[in-house]
């Protein structure tokens, strides 16, 4: 009799989750025997649910840091579970959501529309949203847990803010690219037959339009050229010829190349005085950058302006910049312009391949810096970047 309370309480021990309980030895046979399978039960279920923890926290491991964001959702549309990327993406507390109703975790009527027609028709539902708020692009796929037969959903949100902007960055290449095709063929288009409808027996008007002609080949060839150099450096085909160089000369340099063009357009260039300072790097390259932002400043300033450039040294590093007086970018462009033929606004799309500022930031990634741009409208711009230093 003590030896069957005993196993009865081993039992409830057991019953109540205390794995570690066992029965004692030294019963009967028949109780011992009893004993012996309960302990081997015991052991059983102890491990196995050791196993299920493990897996739970490996779960709950991927869970947490999947990209996407998943939540399961019960059939009163209460929130039973949600992960990190969910709660990044709808803006909720950690802790937060579990109880609340989807509709108010999601706070976005497309969303809670989605997951109604899901629990209408017990089907896997699709919609791709716009979080306004967030100036987000969101893929919801809402999907019935069939398989658990409790009427529970699962709601997986995939992030598409950045496919979409590369989709936009594409479309707008192509686009661009048709363009700036288009506008010097189709002007040696009407000059060729302007000159086989006549105009060779001109000599005068013959040599004009041949040398527009030449203009306009100049500008594709010129446009290829950056194209072909962009896409050498995008993917790491364009070498640097390091060397140790005064930062300063090459910066008076450029200048020096662009003062005509400065003097014609009736804007003051200048280069603020700086003592020698040593940078590893391809002069040719950053002479490239520096005359694609001072161009760049020349037209977009207008007449009486001052542009300047600067070179200062700080903190390992050699801050270089080029600030005129012009039109200026909004903050809404400001972001984009360093985009291949990211044109800010029509008054700024004027002339040149719209390829240099694109050219400017890879090759100051390649050697190793920083540029970035600041502007106010009406009251100019001013683009700097970042050199190494020679220590």
């Amino acid at each position: 009799t003590d030896s069957l309370a005993h196993l009865s309480g081993v039992a409830r021990r057991l019953a109540a989750g205390d794995l570690q309980a066992r029965a004692r030895a030294g019963a009967p046979q028949e109780v011992a025997a009893l004993a012996t399978t309960l302990n081997e039960m015991a052991a059983q279920l102890s491990q196995t649910i050791d196993s299920l923890r493990t897996e739970q926290a490996r779960v709950a491991s991927i869970l947490a840091h999947m990209a996407d964001g998943l939540l399961m959702v019960d059939e009163r549309d209460h929130v039973l579970q949600i992960n990190n990327a969910a709660e990044r993406m709808l803006g909720v507390s950690a802790g937060e959501a579990p109880g609340q109703s989807f509709t108010q975790v999601a706070r976005n009527h497309e969303m809670t529309e989605c997951l109604r027609q899901a629990q209408t028709s017990r089907r896997e539902q699709t919609r791709l949203i716009e979080q306004s708020g967030a100036y987000r692009f969101v893929r919801m796929v809402a999907t019935p847990l069939q398989a658990e037969r409790t009427g529970n959903f699962l709601v997986m949100l995939q992030d598409l803010t950045q496919i979409r902007r590369l989709e936009t960055i594409r479309r707008d290449f192509i686009s661009n690219v048709s363009h700036e095709l288009r506008t010097p063929l189709a002007a040696l288009q009407a000059l060729a037959e302007t000159l086989n409808d006549g105009a060779l027996e001109d000599l005068p008007a013959a040599r004009r339009f041949v040398a527009r002609m030449d203009d306009e080949v100049h500008q594709l060839t010129k446009l290829v050229d950056d194209l072909l150099d962009l896409s050498a450096m995008e993917a790491g085909q364009a070498p640097l010829a390091l060397r140790t160089e005064d930062i300063g000369a090459i910066v008076r340099r450029a200048a020096e190349r662009l003062q005509p063009q400065a003097e014609r357009a009736g804007v003051a260039l200048r280069v603020d005085e700086a003592p020698p300072i040593a940078v590893r790097a391809d002069a040719a390259r950053i002479e490239q950058v520096m005359l694609n932002l001072i161009h760049n400043a020349i037209k977009f300033t207008p007449p009486l302006g001052v542009i300047t450039c600067a070179v200062v040294q700080q903190d390992g590093h050699v801050t270089l910049s080029v600030s005129d007086t012009g039109v200026g970018i909004s903050a809404a462009d400001l972001p984009r312009i360093f985009e291949r033929f990211y044109k800010a606004d029509k008054a700024r799309s004027g002339g040149g391949t719209g390829l240099g500022l694109a050219i400017a930031k890879h090759i100051v990634e390649l050697h190793g810096g920083q540029i970035w741009a600041e502007s106010e409208p009406g009251k100019g711009t001013t683009i700097g970047f970042t050199l190494p230093a020679v220590q």
